[in-house]
């Protein structure tokens, strides 16, 4: 046992975490089960089965905590393990279950067949699958840390990232909000949002809403829309990533060491966004791929930071984090933008705008689309091959069954 390491405090807060994290998923599981069966007594299906969906989530979260409480009270004992090396079985066998999961997942949304019991348990696993499997590959390639310094990267940018972001993405929304409804209400009349709020029947009128799509389609209106998706939406979410990296605060890191640790913040994150922007219904097969490729994106972009971090404190300079920092940004950036092409071209296409052809759909919808699939495989070719790249003390070293090594910790 090592006295300094089983005295940290990290180990007081990754329980503490844990456990709160363990009680937010127990209380919202029981919620949203709670919303299912009041559901079923008054005859509404609430959303459809989306309750039930969403109690899985809360489930599936609170199942991925336990193991980071756990790591963290041996800690506490002064019990410091290593990451073990996966097998490659672990990654193939992570992929076959996927397939199966989507397999199941089309059945029980698309095909009906017994959504509420079939529907949530593949939900979790198509969202949590992939995550495991990539992150295998990169431990592989990866030093050895700790289990404990592994837990609190992943805990932090499942939990305390995508909260922190949502919250400071809305506040920055507030501005962008007021002004399209300034826009939207001057065009439709001074008192237009207030009928709305009154007689919400409204909105669904064909001149109304081909009002409200003029005024969106405006380029002023259309630049601030594409500055909050691609600029700053990029520029909080791959901020906020970073908090993950806090457990390397104290540390002197390599460069691999530094790139895992966003890695694994990253892979939180998408798992995080994964679980909750899933959307139950006959295109959930598909979007559940597409978010393999966000996923990937996400720890792509929190490694390049979490790089950037570590060369920072090895040069004691600034420079290099603002650097990868900004590279994170520019891919993130890329990729909303590429989805939003994607989306308007497909709603175009569905909604027959006036203000979009369907030539001009089907070019936005193939381009996004192509844009992401490239960016899916070179986020995959980049999370393999970086961690053999970086040079750093520890790259090789062979992990220990019960060891303390103060490097890991």
């Amino acid at each position: 046992m090592n006295p300094e390491l089983k005295n940290d405090p990290w180990n007081i807060l990754l329980l503490v975490g844990s456990i709160l994290a363990i009680l937010i998923g127990f209380l919202g599981a029981a919620g949203s089960i709670l919303l299912g069966v009041v559901g079923l007594f008054i005859g509404e299906a609430v959303s459809g089965y989306s309750s039930w969906v969403l109690a899985g989530i809360f489930v599936g979260l609170t199942l991925v905590s336990v193991p980071a409480g756990w790591v963290a009270l041996k800690a506490i004992r002064g019990e410091i393990q290593t990451i073990p090396k996966p097998s490659p079985a672990l990654f193939y066998g992570s992929l076959l279950l996927l397939i199966v999961a989507l397999g199941i997942g089309t059945l029980a949304f698309q095909g009906d067949i017994l959504p509420a019991l079939l529907g949530p348990p593949a939900h979790v696993l198509a969202a949590l699958l992939p995550v495991i499997a990539i992150v295998t590959l990169i431990l592989k390639r990866s030093p050895t840390i700790s289990q404990r310094r592994g837990w609190g990267h992943f805990m932090a940018g499942l939990w305390l990232s995508p909260i922190s972001a949502l919250i400071l993405e809305l506040i920055a929304a507030i501005p962008l909000v007021l002004i399209l409804a300034v826009a939207i209400n001057s065009s439709l009349g001074d008192n237009f949002l207030l009928s709305i709020w009154e007689q919400p029947d409204l909105l669904p009128e064909e001149n109304t809403v081909d009002t409200i799509l003029e005024v969106l389609n405006q380029p002023l209106y259309v630049g601030l829309i594409l500055a909050y998706i691609g600029i700053l939406i990029p520029l909080v979410e791959e901020m906020i990533k970073s908090i993950g990296l806090l457990p390397l605060i104290r540390r002197q890191i390599s460069d691999a060491e530094g790139f895992l640790g966003g890695v694994l913040a990253g892979a939180g994150y998408g798992l995080f966004e994964a679980l909750f922007l899933g959307q139950p219904g006959p295109g959930w097969a598909a979007l559940m791929l597409a978010r393999v490729g966000a996923t990937m994106m996400h720890m792509l972009t929190a490694g390049l930071t979490g790089l950037g971090f570590a060369r920072a404190k090895s040069t004691k300079q600034i420079g290099p984090l603002i650097r990868y920092y900004m590279m994170a940004v520019g891919l993130h950036a890329l990729w909303n933008v590429a989805a939003v092409l994607m989306g308007v071209g497909a709603a175009g296409e569905a909604l027959e705008s006036t203000f979009i052809t369907p030539m001009l759909g089907t070019t936005l919808a193939i381009s996004g689309s192509l844009i992401l699939v490239i960016l899916s495989v070179g986020a995959y070719y980049y999370l393999r091959r970086l961690p053999t790249k970086l040079d750093g003390p520890g790259e090789r070293e062979e992990p220990q069954s019960s060891g303390v090594e103060s490097n890991s910790g």
